[in-house]
């Protein structure tokens, strides 16, 4: 069975703006220059490099193989472009850091296989810049919101940021904050915080490492697996970041063990 392409994950909650047509730009390795880390990261070359680190850090896991290399690049160069991830940003529409798209780049080829091939690291959450405050317009093509608000759509085709909910907030009609989840749990609901490594989950975004694994025993439990559970399918149970899956990349049946 093949391993699904991985794609990047949306970073806001709102698009109130016309859609932008993807840059069919080619390959970062190609014409444009080379990798040059700790360097500033021009608009036009962004969406390449982060295609080419994306793909780099999801044939590293064990979730692409070779022959996928190139279908990858061309998912993820146009999903980085989508109106709802960085094409604003990359057209001049919304505030840009030459440096922390760098650094976004960089660290994602290194990034933990614990988390999902969908997860980008937290350096790419600062590349937009954001200006919009309280109760202003906000949306993911034209305007983000300032630290600590959110752009949230208070009405159908109207967004607008918004204070986010607290732990033990009510969060029916606003989002929660940072990476706390909303909850009904027989109630009215609240934000909490999501659940730690090894305790009891039933979805990745119950937990904090956004890893939700089923275990030798049945039981699903948040984080990665640790040293002697079983880790095949490999895409499906990732081993802790110190670990590797034994025998892997070589052997094509019996059970393989995080060692």
């Amino acid at each position: 069975m093949s391993t699904p392409t991985p794609t990047l994950a949306l970073l806001f909650l709102c698009a109130c703006m016309p859609s932008v047509s993807p840059d069919a730009g080619g390959s970062a390795g190609g014409a444009g220059g080379a990798f040059v880390a700790g360097q500033p990261l021009a608009p036009a070359r962004f969406c390449a490099e982060l295609a080419v680190a994306v793909c780099d850090r999801a044939e590293a896991c064990g979730w692409l193989q070779p022959a996928q290399r190139a279908a990858c690049e061309r998912t993820e160069r146009a999903t980085c472009n989508e109106p709802g991830n960085f094409g604003a940003a990359v057209r001049g529409l919304v505030a840009y850091d030459a440096l922390q798209a760098r650094a976004c780049v960089d660290a994602q080829r290194g990034f933990a296989c614990a988390l999902s091939a969908t997860t980008l690291n937290p350096d790419c959450t600062r590349v937009v810049g954001a200006d919009a405050g309280v109760g202003e317009v906000c949306s993911t093509t034209s305007r983000s919101c300032q630290r600590g608000l959110t752009c949230a759509e208070p009405q159908p085709g109207t967004c607008a940021c918004v204070a986010s909910a607290l732990e033990g907030q009510d969060c029916s009609q606003v989002p929660c904050s940072g990476t706390l989840m909303c909850i009904a749990d027989g109630g009215s609901p609240r934000c909490v915080a999501r659940l730690p490594d090894e305790a009891p989950c039933s979805t990745a975004l119950d937990c904090a490492s956004i890893a939700c694994v089923t275990r030798d025993d049945g039981s699903l439990r948040c984080g990665a697996l640790p040293a002697g559970e079983s880790c095949a399918p490999h895409n499906e149970r990732p081993c802790a970041s110190d670990l590797y899956c034994r025998g892997f990349r070589n052997a094509e049946s019996g059970d393989l063990l995080a060692a």
